[in-house]
C-alpha cells in the first residue's frame, strides 16, 4: 500500500471516529438496543398487563440475547438491590423527587418506589446513554429518561 493510499484511509478512519459520527453511531446501537428488546419482550414474558416492558426483565434479556455482540461490553448494568430498598424509597420522599419531573410514568414510578409497591427500577447504559425499557414503552421521551435515570442512579 503506497503513503496516499494510507493516508486517505486514515482519513476516512478518522472521520468516522469523529464525535458526530460516533453519536450517530451511539443513536443507533441505543434504537437497536430498545428494538431487539421490544420484538422479544412478549416471548421472554417480561410484558406487564398495561403493555409495559419489565425493567429487571429486560436486563436478563440483554444479558441473554446479545452478551456475544462486540458491544455488549460498553454496556452498563444497574440492577436494583433490594438490599436498599428502604434507603431509596426514604430518599426518593426525602429529595421530593416526585416535584423534579413532569413526565407522568416518571411520577407514577417514583411514587410505587417510595410507597415499595413496586420492587424498584433498573436499567443500562450504553456510552453514556440511559436505555430505560420500562420508561421508554411507557411512552416516556429519551431527555426525561436520561434526566431521572441519571438522577436515580446517584440514590441507587
Amino acid at each position: 500500500m503506497n503513503d496516499k493510499k494510507i493516508a486517505k484511509e486514515l482519513m476516512i478512519v478518522a472521520r468516522l471516529l469523529s464525535s458526530d459520527a460516533q453519536e450517530k453511531m451511539n443513536k443507533g446501537m441505543v434504537k437497536n438496543l430498545y428494538q431487539g428488546i421490544f420484538e422479544n419482550a412478549r416471548k421472554y414474558g417480561i410484558v406487564d398487563p398495561d403493555g409495559s416492558v419489565q425493567c429487571h426483565g429486560s436486563l436478563g434479556l440483554v444479558r441473554d440475547l446479545f452478551s456475544d455482540y462486540w458491544w455488549f461490553k460498553k454496556i452498563k448494568f444497574y440492577d436494583w438491590n433490594e438490599s436498599r430498598w428502604k434507603k431509596v424509597a426514604q430518599r426518593l420522599i426525602d429529595d421530593g423527587a416526585v416535584d423534579k419531573f413532569s413526565n407522568k410514568a416518571v411520577k407514577e414510578l417514583i411514587e410505587d418506589i417510595s410507597d415499595m409497591s413496586v420492587n424498584g427500577h433498573s436499567f443500562m447504559e450504553y456510552e453514556g446513554k440511559y436505555v430505560d425499557p420500562y420508561l421508554k414503552s411507557k411512552g416516556v421521551n429519551d431527555s426525561q429518561i436520561q434526566k431521572f435515570d441519571k438522577y436515580f442512579k446517584g440514590i441507587m
